[in-house]
């Protein structure tokens, strides 16, 4: 019985003890269970915002590099297609000289052999008549020792002969003579010129082939710049719309992280008391020789320049970076309002401090995206860039 009353015992008290722990399991804090997933902090997403703010200053320095690039290419096409129109004219000039030599080659080459068939006609005759002269006139011998002349030219210096032949013929055979050498002569010239003609055109037409093969590389060195100024534009949108959506975040995120109530008296300060000066307003302006849209302020000063807190708040932020806002520091002041301070030299404060309106928290520098020293001041309101005029008054 005793055994029993035991056993009995300790199944009501096991059964106790898993209803304690499916209690403890389903009432505990949230907070004792593992996380898988750490949420970001305002800081850490707009440390995501300024590495995109330098990609996208990265692919427009690339897209105005490419449109200086672009400008030497139409240059260059330019100046190649003066230089194809020269030599086409030059082809063609070439051409047609060409053609006229050509013409006036074999004008002569018909002269030429007009009297080369004259000449040979008169030969003829003359040798036969000749032949009939000394066949009546002379002996068997003499007519043997004319026939046996080796050319026709000693057949005329046989000293015999040339006594017999009128000066009448021997005038005509000698004006066929010249005139058949000077023939023969003029077309060797225009050989010779149409060979140089034909020489000098085609070092043109090389040239010429060169400057279209040259026009060519041009244009597809155009066409890659355009091609990769597409992608980069469409990079930078890319990254303008994760800018935007981080943005959102923030803008989420500040109303949750920061006060409900403001920590000072909620009139924003000028933040650089010994400097009134703007230097780049709130709104579109041109940067880097392209539209940007200023979300604040830029004071100018030298270096070190002391930077005060608009109003009393709680750092939120501070971060050195080699690029977009450079070294710069978040003010949370509560009831949704926030400052920002950027491109600093030194920062005096850190994460969860506490500072009070006009306190020293940076000095004036020149790092991350900037081109000179100045600090970028910015007021957000629920997270959203407000023209900083707005809200504090520049001193006159």
């Amino acid at each position: 019985m005793q055994k029993m009353w035991t056993h009995d015992r300790m199944k009501k008290t096991a059964a106790m003890l898993a209803v304690l722990l499916a209690v403890l399991f389903f009432y505990s804090p949230i907070s004792l269970l593992p996380s898988t997933v750490e949420a970001k902090s305002v800081s850490d997403m707009q440390d995501e915002i300024d590495s995109l703010s330098q990609q996208i200053k990265d692919l427009e320095n690339k897209m105005s590099a490419n449109q200086s690039k672009l400008a030497d290419e139409k240059a260059r096409q330019e100046q190649l297609t003066e230089q194809i129109l020269n030599v086409e004219q030059q082809v063609s000039l070439y051409n047609t000289k060409i053609d006229e030599v050509n013409e006036m080659i074999a004008a002569k080459e018909a002269e030429i052999s007009a009297k080369e068939e004259e000449i040979a006609e008169s030969e003829e005759l003359f040798a036969a008549r000749l032949r009939r002269m000394y066949i009546t006139n002379t002996s068997s011998s003499t007519l043997s020792t004319l026939l046996s002349a080796s050319s026709f030219s000693d057949f005329l210096n046989r000293y015999e002969i040339l006594k017999r032949i009128s000066q009448e013929d021997r005038s005509a055979i000698e004006e066929l003579n010249v005139q058949k050498t000077e023939y023969e002569t003029l077309k060797a010239e225009l050989d010779s010129q149409k060979a140089e003609l034909k020489e000098a055109s085609d070092a043109v037409n090389e040239k010429y082939t060169q400057l279209q093969s040259m026009y060519a590389e041009s244009e597809q060195a155009e066409s890659s710049i355009l091609d990769a100024n597409k992608q980069y534009m469409e990079n930078a949108e890319k990254y303008k719309k994760e800018q935007d959506a981080l943005e959102q975040e923030i803008q989420e995120l500040l109303q949750n992280e920061g006060s409900d109530e403001a920590y000072g008296d909620g009139q924003l300060k000028w933040p650089v008391p010994t400097r009134s000066y703007i230097s780049s307003y709130f709104g579109w302006r041109t940067l880097y020789g392209q539209p940007n849209y200023h979300k604040g302020i830029d004071i100018p000063g030298s270096a070190g320049t002391n930077i005060v807190a608009a109003d009393a708040g709680k750092v939120l932020k501070v971060s050195k970076l080699t690029y977009g806002y450079g070294w710069h520091v978040i003010i949370d002041h509560g009831n949704g309002v926030s400052t920002l301070y950027a491109h600093c030299s030194r920062l005096d404060v850190s994460v969860g401090d506490y500072v009070e309106k006009g306190q020293v928290v940076a000095g004036i520098g020149t790092t991350g995206n900037s081109t000179g020293n100045h600090v970028h001041f910015e007021v957000r309101i629920n997270g959203v860039q407000q023209n900083p005029l707005n809200y504090v008054k520049q001193p006159s």
